[in-house]
């Protein structure tokens, strides 16, 4: 599968943490302290196992699969996103039978393209979800788009120069995502937007899909 929103970003090593106040500083602190905890005993003298947004994305997994507790999941070469094995009951015409199946799940990130082109970077977002099941001869049957932006009634006067404005964005984006989405058959069932000033430096695009398809 593609793999090229492994950005150096989700790698770089964390080294100075640190939480702001509000109403999730409590329950955020906690979980990362959990996830430290965890991470040390994981990677006991291990120095090349540092903290990073891949290895909290990661940990959860790696600690439940070496307590035993992920039977079901499809180990491969390359990991980057998660499989599992799922028994299904299928009548072929000579009466049910079980069959195993495999179930994926991917997303996608595209949050330049989209900043720069908002129609045609939010449709290759949510094709590029599409895509790698695909090559896994799944068929992908349900998406999730979950998108970033600042506020989009601001005019384009408002806007720095060199940049389209945030409604043009949020607009163009959702055509494009649906336009995408609509001509290839794909329901969505969950859409949710979150505005903050912080996303005018830039946009947050997500396409994630799930598929399946005989193991």
């Amino acid at each position: 599968w593609s793999d090229h929103c492994r950005h150096t970003t989700f790698l770089t090593e964390l080294k100075n943490v640190t939480f702001e106040d509000g109403d999730y500083k409590a329950p955020v602190e906690k979980t990362y302290n959990e996830y430290k905890k965890a991470h040390d005993e994981m990677y006991q003298g291990r120095d090349d196992k540092f903290v990073s947004l891949m290895g909290i994305a990661l940990l959860g997994m790696k600690k439940l699969r070496a307590e035993g507790k992920l039977e079901d999941m499809e180990v491969s070469d390359e990991i980057n996103a998660c499989s599992i094995v799922v028994p299904v009951e299928i009548d072929h015409g000579n009466g049910p039978e079980t069959e195993e199946w495999l179930v994926f799940f991917k997303n996608e990130t595209h949050n330049h393209p989209t900043e720069i082109e908002p129609f045609g970077g939010a449709a290759t977002c949510l094709g590029g979800a599409i895509r790698d099941p695909l090559s896994g001869r799944g068929y992908v049957y349900q998406a999730m788009r979950v998108t970033g932006a600042a506020d989009p009634t601001k005019s384009q006067k408002e806007t720095m120069e060199g940049k389209l404005s945030q409604r043009k964005i949020v607009t163009g984006a959702a055509k494009g995502y649906s336009s995408y989405g609509n001509q290839i058959g794909l329901a969505t069932g969950l859409v949710d937007e979150v505005y903050h000033p912080n996303y005018v430096a830039k946009r947050l695009e997500i396409g994630a899909v799930m598929g399946a398809a005989p193991r």
